[in-house]
């Protein structure tokens, strides 16, 4: 189930750092709730979202707290990895690297540092 919404906050996540026309459009005060909660159902729908995820968007947009949803992202990011064990690696490069390349170095970030778990973010 952890996993599951893990993947959906990724999801979301992603897309509101990508596309800051989406975003503004979630937070705007003056796009009824209803419009909102629609495009969270595409969306979700679209993605396979698990009904706990929708929920809780549900209940952001109720509370009229979507503005805040990249920092609620990023939190479950910080606790997930923390209930998880898993160590993240900030991957700097000056090109985008191949999933293939990415996953090499975490595994060998993994060997060495015996984590049980690592995730790369990488930064161009």
């Amino acid at each position: 189930m952890l996993d599951a919404v893990h993947a959906d906050i990724d999801a979301i996540s992603s897309v509101m750092k990508d596309s800051q026309d989406f975003k503004d459009f979630l937070s705007n005060p003056t796009v009824p709730e209803s419009k909102k909660k629609q495009m969270v159902a595409k969306m979700a729908s679209e993605s396979g979202f698990n009904n706990y995820t929708v929920n809780f968007l549900n209940i952001l947009i109720d509370q009229s707290r979507m503005d805040a949803i990249v920092e609620v992202c990023d939190s479950f990011e910080t606790k997930y990895c923390q209930m998880t064990d898993t160590q993240v690696a900030v991957l700097r490069s000056a090109v985008k690297l191949e999933q293939e390349q990415q996953f090499l170095i975490a595994k060998k970030l993994q060997e060495l540092t015996k984590s049980k778990n690592v995730k790369i973010k990488p930064v161009v």
